[in-house]
């Protein structure tokens, strides 16, 4: 397969995935309803966004590393609207 068909292929996921993940943040923003979200979760997401992003730098792979970096900003994001919430006063 080409080189292009290729990076098509990255960027296009990419933008799905990255793209996904913001209307949840949107919506949280302008509601600021955090109630049916899940703190654990979006924590072990943000970690792996991490982790995602560190070895798309590492390996070179750009649409790795804005996926990940994207999808890690917007579970940031949703994370600390939880815990400005109170919902999470301290970690168990």
């Amino acid at each position: 397969m080409s080189p292009l068909v290729v990076t098509i292929i990255g960027y296009t996921a990419t933008a799905c995935v990255s793209l996904a993940m913001w209307p949840q943040v949107i919506v949280v923003w302008k509601t600021r309803d955090v109630k049916e979200l899940s703190f654990p979760a979006f924590s072990l997401n943000l970690i792996g966004c991490m982790l995602g992003a560190t070895y798309g730098y590492i390996i070179h792979a750009m649409p790795v590393f804005v996926a990940n970096g994207s999808i890690g900003v917007a579970s940031a994001i949703l994370l600390i609207l939880i815990i400005k919430d109170g919902r999470i006063t301290r970690f168990r």
